[in-house]
C-alpha cells in the first residue's frame, strides 16, 4: 500500500514525514520517480546540479534531445493548499530557500514544524496563512532574514 493511500489521520510520524517529502517531490515535478528510501533520495536529489531528461533513439531519423532542469536549492517552494500536515525534517536541505509557501497545509500543531525549518537562514518569506495556528512557534525568531510572515485565516 502506498503511503499516500493511508488516511492521513491514521499515519505514524514516519509515514507523515515520507508523505510530506513525496508531496514536495511531486510539486517539484519529480513525483513519478521511484526514489527509495525517500529521505535519502531527497538528500541526494537536492545536491545534484541538474537532472537531464531526454529521449534517445537508435537508427537514422531518430532525434535526440536533452533538457536540463536545475533543481539544486530552489529559491522558492510553493506547497500552498497541499494537505501536508507536517513539514519534513529534511527541509533544511533546501538551504537557498528565500520564499516558502505553506498556506492552507493543515499545519496547526507546534510539532508540525521541525527544528530544521528554523535553520533556513536565507528565508525572507514564510507564508503560514490559513493553518489555524493557535501558537506561533517561538523558534521562528531564529529566522533573522524573515521580512514577510502572512498569518491568519
Amino acid at each position: 500500500m502506498n503511503s499516500l493511500d493511508i488516511p492521513v489521520d491514521e499515519m505514524t510520524s514516519d509515514q507523515l514525514q515520507k508523505r510530506a517529502i513525496k508531496l514536495i517531490l511531486i510539486r517539484l515535478g519529480l513525483g513519478s520517480s521511484n526514489l527509495l528510501p525517500v529521505p535519502e533520495s531527497f538528500r541526494k536529489l537536492m545536491t545534484r546540479s541538474n537532472i537531464s531528461i531526454g529521449s534517445t533513439g537508435s537508427g537514422s531519423g531518430t532525434s535526440t534531445s536533452t533538457v536540463n532542469y536545475p533543481i539544486v536549492n530552489p529559491h522558492n517552494l510553493d506547497m500552498g493548499a497541499v494537505d501536508l500536515r507536517v513539514v519534513p525534517e529534511c527541509i533544511n536541505i533546501l538551504s537557498s530557500l528565500t520564499s516558502l509557501e505553506l498556506y492552507s497545509c493543515k499545519l496547526s500543531k507546534p510539532d508540525c514544524y521541525p527544528d530544521t525549518l528554523w535553520t533556513l537562514t536565507k528565508l525572507q518569506h514564510l507564508n503560514l496563512y490559513n493553518n489555524k495556528l493557535e501558537v506561533l512557534p517561538y523558534q521562528i525568531g531564529r529566522l533573522t532574514t524573515l521580512t514577510e510572515l502572512p498569518l491568519g485565516e
